[in-house]
């Protein structure tokens, strides 16, 4: 009588003759029905599971279906150590065989990889938990880079048939583990050689989406921790347009950077957006509504209020410096009513904050109308002697551009 666990090996043999990457990754998922109805016949008996597995399928893929279903086993009983132990050994073996294969293995490595930083993570929570040091998610790292290398460095076969076809999903997969470990600074030596290669890859456009938003995400949220913010802008909206509509989490991930950097040039969400997202709502809708109506004070009041939560989440020196902005629409809603002259004392900008609950002296005003001056928030100029605003006739408010660096 045919086993299950014979079966399952008969189906990926199959699998494996037609190059069937997608049915193949199927039953290579440490999530996958199969685990279940394999543990009665492979519980206690691995030395069975072993011999059976040389006797169906070739090295190395005999070794990668055993490792694989030790690990299944480890992950059904709970052992997240044992789990990553066995699902990091099948890594290594199925990175042994990547370079004898073409595009059709990748779903494969695709679900090995991501089942393996998964694991990773469940089994340093483990350790952590027992007062011991974590360092599985750091070795996945390390195992996650090198099928980077496999498939940028890919010279075996054309274009269409490529490993290079899967760069991109195993960046995005090794920046977030990256990003996890807070080791961002070794995203750069992954940018330099998909840079040192860009002549041989396809357009990042010909890939498929899922793998483009999660590259322009982390692009744009390096070059947001480098205060590279126009460059920022560009990614991170590029990563919202390309999202699917039911990427709800993904779609937060995005819009946590990108309405700080919005704000920046006085541009805001509209409220449909924000009732979409209760929780993005729930951090930045005193500081739209502030930039919104002027608000100077109540701006400060909710930095104030939010600074630990803006610290953790890494949008805090950005948030304070769109406070430019609500200092933006203050004046210029103070230039309206006081009828668009474009000569005007500074002492009515000193009223206007006064009234907006800031408390201000005359050279502190003129400090800050002349940093709006320098960074482009205003046009015109300061008569100190006189204790005039001269400001632009044309466009004295203008657009706010970000700067590139």
């Amino acid at each position: 009588m045919t086993t299950r666990l014979e079966r399952y090996l008969t189906q990926l043999q199959t699998q494996i003759a037609r190059s069937n990457g997608e049915k193949l990754q199927e039953r290579l998922r440490l999530d996958d029905t199969h685990t279940a109805k394999l543990a009665a016949d492979v519980d206690g008996n691995e030395d069975h599971c072993a011999r059976l597995c040389r006797s169906k399928l070739k090295e190395p893929w005999s070794e990668l279906a055993e490792r694989h279903i030790l690990a299944s086993l480890a992950h059904r009983r709970g052992d997240a150590v044992s789990t990553f132990d066995h699902q990091l050994a099948a890594t290594k073996v199925f990175l042994r065989l990547l370079p004898t294969c073409n595009r059709w293995v990748l779903p494969v490595m695709y679900a090995i990889l991501r089942d393996l930083r998964k694991v990773a993570g469940q089994g340093d929570a483990a350790v952590v938990a027992r007062g011991e040091k974590a360092h599985m998610l750091e070795e996945a790292a390390r195992t996650i880079n090198q099928a980077f290398s496999l498939c940028v460095m890919d010279r075996t076969s054309g274009l269409q048939q490529s490993r290079k076809w899967g760069t991109y999903f195993v960046i995005g997969l090794l920046f977030g583990t990256y990003f996890k470990l807070r080791s961002q600074n070794l995203c750069k030596n992954i940018l330099r050689a998909v840079s040192a290669s860009a002549s041989d890859l396809p357009p990042l456009e010909r890939y498929p989406k899922s793998h483009q938003v999660a590259f322009r995400y982390y692009q744009g949220v390096l070059a947001f921790r480098e205060e590279k913010y126009a460059k920022a802008e560009t990614e991170l909206a590029l990563a919202l347009r390309h999202c699917k509509r039911d990427a709800a989490t993904h779609k937060e991930r995005i819009l946590k950077f990108l309405i700080p950097l919005r704000l920046l040039r006085g541009i805001l969400p509209s409220r449909q957006l924000l009732q979409q997202y209760p929780r993005i709502a729930a951090v930045y809708a005193p500081f739209i509504d502030a930039v919104r109506t002027g608000n100077v004070k109540s701006f400060d009041v909710a930095i104030l209020e939010h600074e630990q939560l803006l610290a953790r989440m890494g949008t805090y020196l950005t948030l304070e410096r769109a406070r430019h902005m609500a200092v933006r629409t203050l004046f210029r809603r103070t230039y309206i009513i006081g009828g668009k002259d474009p000569k005007m004392p500074m002492e009515k900008f000193q009223i206007a904050l006064r009234m907006a609950g800031v408390d201000a002296t005359m050279p502190e005003v003129e400090c800050l109308l002349a940093n709006m001056i320098y960074k482009g928030y205003m046009r015109g100029y300061l008569s100190h002697e006189r204790s005039y605003v001269v400001l632009s006739s044309k466009g004295p408010f203008p657009t706010v551009e970000l700067a590139a660096a």
